[in-house]
């Protein structure tokens, strides 16, 4: 194993090409001894790290798919491979493919098995700015990767959940996710909330809505400031009609039943979570979709609300929304 590991140092492109195909077949059969192998000797992932820049496309992509499969579950190797520069290496090659495509995506499952349950490759993200460059990734609304390419959005969504989860079984994660999710809210909550309310159409697939809403349900997951970010994000004039805000529409998609049923069910995921973590903001909802503001204003959405909630288990009936008021 560690023969094959030294001929990664060649120049020669065929020789180290070979060998990285030689290494993805043995980590089909004897993954382990692979893993142990890399661990024994280090300077073999770092020479894969150096091959992941590689201007030899052919072999670039070899690379990303044996580290996609030899990172998925060894904490060890995802640490090395980290603190050798994947994470800029990876940024730099979706940059260099427009941010969309097979190589994007496999960018980002590569990114995925490298912080999965990892509490250091997950700081080290964050400590490197890494969070903020996420927003550079994921699909505009009026971009065609989101209605082409769901799946690169549903990637990103994979990463945010996993800095939105941390290591449930770490002492220090309560403090590690909310220090994840802040910057996540900060870099990316206005644009996943701008995709998740734009209409069905041309712009945006049900499977691209869909993880965008999952994304804010974990965003706003027991974290209040990012809970606050989403009831202040003001929708600009668009397809949805005039300037409003982004609860309202995500509101009234629910309650007019548009989209499809899984949209519906992750929307009502999004305001149980939206809801649910912030007395505040059950209060402040409940003034503002109040009746008596639809007569001094003549807002619409209010009465669609009030009449769409009357049949809906809490937390959207109106007769919670009272409480809420009283």
């Amino acid at each position: 194993m560690l023969l094959i590991l030294q001929l990664l140092e060649q120049r020669e492109l065929f020789v180290r090409l070979g060998a990285v195909q030689l290494l993805i077949a043995v980590n089909r059969h004897r993954s382990r001894e692979l893993q142990d192998a890399f661990l024994f000797n280090p300077t073999g992932m770092m020479q894969l790290m150096d091959m992941l820049g590689d201007s030899e496309e052919i072999l670039r992509n070899e690379v990303m798919i044996l580290l996609i499969d030899v990172a998925s579950s060894n904490a060890e190797i995802q640490k090395i491979a980290s603190f050798n520069g994947a994470f800029e290496r990876l940024y730099e090659i979706m940059k260099d493919e427009g941010n969309t495509g097979f190589i994007v995506r496999d960018c980002l499952q590569l990114m995925v098995n490298l912080l999965r349950g990892n509490m250091f490759t997950q700081r080290y993200f964050r400590e490197t700015s890494s969070i903020e460059r996420l927003l550079a990734v994921f699909p505009d609304q009026d971009t065609a990767a989101l209605k082409t390419s769901p799946a690169i959005a549903a990637l990103v969504v994979e990463v945010v959940e996993e800095l939105g989860c941390g290591v449930p079984s770490d002492g220090q994660n309560a403090v590690h996710v909310k220090a994840n999710k802040e910057i996540l809210g900060k870099t990316l909550l206005l644009a996943v909330a701008q995709v998740a309310t734009v209409p069905l159409g041309a712009k945006v697939s049900s499977e691209g809505r869909c993880a965008a809403l999952q994304a804010l349900c974990v965003l706003v997951d027991a974290h209040e400031a990012n809970a606050s970010r989403l009831w202040r994000v003001i929708l600009p004039e668009g397809d949805h009609g005039p300037p409003r805000p982004a609860t309202s529409q995500l509101l009234i998609d629910l309650l007019q039943h548009n989209g499809t049923a899984a949209e519906k069910k992750a929307l009502r995921r999004v305001f149980d979570t939206f809801l649910r973590g912030s007395s505040q903001i059950q209060l402040d909802m409940a003034k503002t979709y109040s009746p008596e503001v639809q007569e001094r204003t003549g807002l619409d959405e209010v009465s669609i609300i009030h009449e769409g909630a009357a049949g809906l288990a809490p937390p959207f009936d109106t007769a919670r929304l009272s409480v809420c008021r009283a």
